[in-house]
């Protein structure tokens, strides 16, 4: 049995994401990670899923 796994790894973009909002509602899961997202925005965590933000 082969257990080899294979990841992709991917850069990150330049600048932090922000603080969660605690109060947020919308739960999405937009994106894995920054690559996923366009132009400037990176992906983050919103409080309650992944969504591209963005960045500080």
């Amino acid at each position: 049995m082969d257990l080899t796994c294979n990841f992709l790894f991917t850069e990150s973009k330049p600048g932090s994401c922000p603080d969660p909002i605690p109060f947020f509602t919308t739960c999405k899961k937009e994106c894995t990670d920054d690559s996923q997202c366009p132009k400037n925005l990176k992906c983050c965590y919103s409080g309650c899923g992944l969504q591209s933000t963005l960045c500080t």
